[in-house]
């Protein structure tokens, strides 16, 4: 087999692995690149379509909720997000919403950044964390997504296109392009991150969060819950990240590792044949009904909290820039 990443040829180890997140248990094959330990699918899919049904949350207008939460505040705060988060009640959603952009921006985002800056947010699904830093003053905001099936025109602004970056055609330069757990299934990594220096600004930063092959893929193997097969093409390793980002004319600098317990729940039900968005997953019958006692939950995310330290998460947020010449 050919590594898509690093080229390099062989009989790279693969996998069967299953559509869990709804379901479905089609299986599809992948492979460890024994180079740069990129785990890819094989082939790539003629049409995903099926796998991205009416509903799925990023692409919902309303936004799904997650434990109690919009499950945009949860897939951007990431590991920057505690417990009680799950559980706080705010005064409005307006508040909660401005609450938890606004963490999610310290927490990511570069020293600087002001309302004037302007942000391209790519695989945004719906816009849903475009319009939250709206309220918080921000103006330059857009959005593009390819699987959207239609455009997406706000009252407040936020735009986004039905497209993909290597097609959107902008005189404009970005201070910030971000990917929020996107890039992952994107078919063409190397034309996207080409696209991306070719729109970032000469000291813009583009913010890639992806999963990571790590200590929960060693553990789980196909039962990893961010395996998510189909949807999920690529799953980088640290290494298989940089090398593609340095063949593009970017370097990445800053890494953040923000898994959650979520690498362990979600795979162990997995592994009891527990499909992720079931009556019988946590995300929809909650803690109180959940197969996991509260004690076991707290473990996951101190687990988590530990990894992630280690840099050994199975998430990470990583800051690319353009190469400096030497």
């Amino acid at each position: 087999m050919h590594c898509r990443i690093c080229d390099a040829e062989g009989a790279h180890p693969s996998f069967q692995a299953r559509e869990m997140m709804f379901g479905m248990r089609d299986r599809f094959e992948y492979f460890q690149c024994s180079r740069c330990r990129c785990l890819q699918i094989h082939p790539l899919p003629a049409d995903l379509s099926p796998y991205y049904p009416d509903g799925y949350y990023s692409l919902s207008e309303e936004g799904a909720a997650f434990g109690g939460i919009p499950q945009w505040c949860y897939t951007m705060l990431g590991g920057a997000l505690g417990p009680d988060d799950l559980l706080r009640s705010y005064a409005s959603t307006e508040a909660r919403d401005q609450a938890l952009a606004s963490r999610a921006l310290s927490y990511y985002f570069p020293e600087g950044l002001g309302p004037k800056s302007a942000i391209l947010d790519v695989g945004c699904g719906s816009g849903s964390f475009l319009r939250a830093i709206r309220t918080l003053g921000f103006e330059r905001l857009l959005g593009v997504d390819a699987f959207l099936p239609r455009e997406l025109q706000y009252g407040d602004g936020v735009r986004v296109l039905k497209t993909t970056l290597p097609e959107f055609d902008a005189s404009s330069r970005w201070d910030v392009i971000m990917f929020h757990h996107s890039f992952e299934h994107m078919a063409n990594p190397h034309e996207v991150l080409r696209a991306t220096a070719r729109l970032l600004a000469e000291d813009g930063v583009c913010l890639i969060r992806v999963p990571v092959v790590s200590l929960a893929w060693e553990r789980y193997g196909i039962n990893w819950v961010q395996l998510d097969a189909p949807r999920h093409l690529y799953l980088h390793s640290a290494s298989s990240l940089r090398l593609v980002a340095e063949a593009c004319g970017l370097e990445v600098g800053r890494v953040v590792y923000d898994s959650t317990g979520v690498q362990f729940w979600g795979s162990e039900q997995y592994i009891q044949d527990i499909p992720l968005l079931s009556e019988r997953s946590l995300v929809n019958c909650g803690p109180q009904n959940s197969i996991f006692s509260p004690a076991q939950l707290a473990e996951f995310d101190a687990q988590a909290a530990v990894l992630n330290q280690q840099e050994r998460g199975d998430q990470a947020a990583f800051f690319l820039r353009h190469r400096r010449a030497a």
